[in-house]
């Protein structure tokens, strides 16, 4: 199951590009593609998708796509 925050839902409704950008950066995720994460992170990730965490910047607004077992949440860091 893939869920949002609530912040990250009401900008996607809102912003078009934004959407665009958080659908982009979930078929990133989804591809082991873990965009802006060091490459020790990213070997983690590799070793354990079912708990990646992914981080993807566009514009200045980064966002975290977390696995964890059988969901995903787009958050935003400050979330965490």
């Amino acid at each position: 199951m893939i869920v949002t925050t609530r912040t990250i839902f009401n900008e996607m409704q809102r912003n078009p590009e934004f959407a665009a950008f958080v659908n982009e950066s979930l078929r990133r995720f989804r591809r082991g593609d873990w965009g802006d994460v060091s490459p020790t992170d990213a070997q983690i990730n590799d070793d354990e998708p079912e708990y990646a965490l992914g981080a993807y910047r566009r514009q200045g607004v980064k966002i975290w796509i977390k696995q964890d077992k059988e969901n995903i949440t787009v958050l935003y860091p400050s979330e965490y």
